[in-house]
């Protein structure tokens, strides 16, 4: 079965030529997360293209610099990442050919001050950048944080006399997001002792425990900091938007048929490209759809396959999937044609791939069984219903042989079809509609009604979004003056 590709009505599963090229629409590479030393090597200045080999001279500092101006700077980078297939996508971004994914071989860039200079102002940035805001992707974040920092203090509680102090959290997207919440169990105890001492002289501000707001991935790594490193305790609260509660049929899509938009470009437009990266990172894998996992009508199962018609005139066979369990019925089977991935993708030109694959399924696995359906005791929760997304895939085989006799259990090529289902684009309603009672999930402004309307990608640009959480962080606070 050759799987990949994508177009604008329907994703097509198919092996384009070597060489061959689709339009792009992308334009940037969207994440701050650097390799710690392959890639110290120059690059010409035109191409973006690597130059001979390393060099000891050029420093991760300098290799740091420049892949964080590839982010913060759209355009910037969009050559070299366009031009990868999946074998350099695999060796920026877990490592090189044949090596098993290392949770040190990525660390974050937190910025550098030329490069926010002209996005905070002068009275913020080198606090800003203590604070972990330059390790986030600046298109999506930015304009919330320096919300948040400027103006949410009047808007939690206009005329009052409130203050914000704002920490992030960025982190390794690739890793296994139990380690990603061990660290934020860090960065909120810093930010709760450094208010301390900032407002220890000051008693008209008595210092509460934090607040944590996460967006998408953030929301598996939050719910797992409260249940595994003491969030219950030390934080009052988290607010998630736009999180895959239970995974996301999109990630199977993806790793079959290529990411849509922006993202293709560093994650890769077609399946041999992010089969490539996702296969080996066990952060990718825990996006997979889990054994909780709901459509947006409260279905349990959620891949439909159908194979061609048999012969003339006969009915396509078809199933629906999973009956029990997502892992064994379709992430690691290796023989039916709507399987998750093809195992030669995993490892390019090395052997063993499909092993290093069942290694990192099985933290996602772990992870997904430890975190079971829990959520913090105090959440709050925002999505959206206003964009086509996969609540399920649809994946339908095309037999492209003449004979009509001919059975087969192996297909030329294979669609998938569009996302019909509501959502956010990526992340379906089912996200936030099936959640434990002790969430208080909406998807429209609980003062104005509004519909919270955005896509995944920009779900706290908007400013609906935003007067939500206000909203919610005035509650939080008054939960003290009670």
């Amino acid at each position: 079965m050759r799987i990949s590709g994508t177009t604008d009505d329907k994703a097509i599963v198919w092996d384009p030529p070597r060489g061959g090229s689709l339009p792009r629409d992308a334009t940037r590479a969207t994440d701050p997360v650097i390799p710690k030393d392959e890639w110290q090597r120059p690059r010409d200045v035109l191409s973006g293209m690597p130059m001979g080999g390393p060099n000891e001279a050029y420093t991760r500092d300098q290799f740091a610099h420049n892949a964080n101006d590839e982010v913060q700077n759209p355009g910037a980078g969009a050559w070299e990442w366009g031009r990868m297939g999946g074998l350099e996508r695999r060796e920026r971004l877990i490592g090189p050919r044949g090596t098993a994914f290392s949770e040190t071989y990525l660390t974050v860039d937190y910025g550098q001050k030329e490069n926010f200079a002209n996005r905070l102002g002068p009275d913020i940035l080198d606090m800003a950048l203590e604070r972990g805001w330059g390790g986030c992707v600046w298109e999506y974040y930015g304009g919330f944080l320096r919300w948040l920092h400027y103006n949410g203090s009047a808007a939690i509680c206009p005329g009052g006399n409130v203050k914000l102090e704002v920490w992030a959290h960025p982190y390794n997207w690739t890793d296994d997001n139990k380690n990603a919440a061990h660290d934020l169990a860090r960065t909120v105890d810093k930010a709760y002792s450094e208010a301390q001492k900032k407002y220890a002289a000051k008693p008209d501000y008595p210092v509460r425990k934090p607040v944590v707001i996460t967006h998408s991935m953030g929301g598996l790594v939050g719910r797992a900091y409260a249940k595994h490193f003491g969030g219950e305790s030390t934080c009052q609260a988290i607010i998630h938007g736009a999180m895959p509660t239970h995974g996301a049929p999109a990630a199977y899509k993806r790793m079959r048929a290529g990411f849509e938009g922006l993202a293709s470009v560093v994650l890769g437009w077609n399946g041999e490209e992010v089969t490539a990266v996702l296969a080996n990172a066990p952060g990718g894998l825990q996006l997979l759809p889990n054994q909780f996992h709901k459509t947006a009508d409260d279905k349990r199962q959620w891949l439909f396959a159908e194979d061609p018609p048999s012969g003339y005139g006969q009915a396509a066979n078809s199933l629906a999937l999973p009956k029990s369990d997502p892992y064994g019925e379709i992430y690691r089977n290796t023989d039916n044609w709507w399987r998750l991935l093809n195992t030669d993708w995993v490892n390019p030109g090395k052997p063993g791939g499909y092993e290093l694959f069942r290694k990192e399924l099985r933290k996602a696995q772990k992870f997904h069984t430890e975190l079971g359906e829990y959520f913090h005791p105090n959440t709050r929760m925002f999505w959206s219903d206003d964009h086509d997304s996969w609540d399920r895939v649809e994946i339908t085989a095309l037999n492209t042989n003449f004979d009509q006799g001919l059975v087969t259990t192996d297909y030329e090529f294979a669609y998938i079809a569009s996302p019909a289902a509501p959502g956010d684009g990526t992340v379906h309603a089912g996200s936030g509609k099936y959640v434990p009672p002790v969430v208080e999930s909406v998807n429209r402004d609980i003062k104005t009604d509004e519909d919270l309307e955005f896509t995944h990608e920009s779900a706290f640009s908007g400013q609906t979004a935003r007067s939500l959480i206000a909203f919610w962080l005035n509650e939080l606070t008054e939960e003290y003056s009670d």
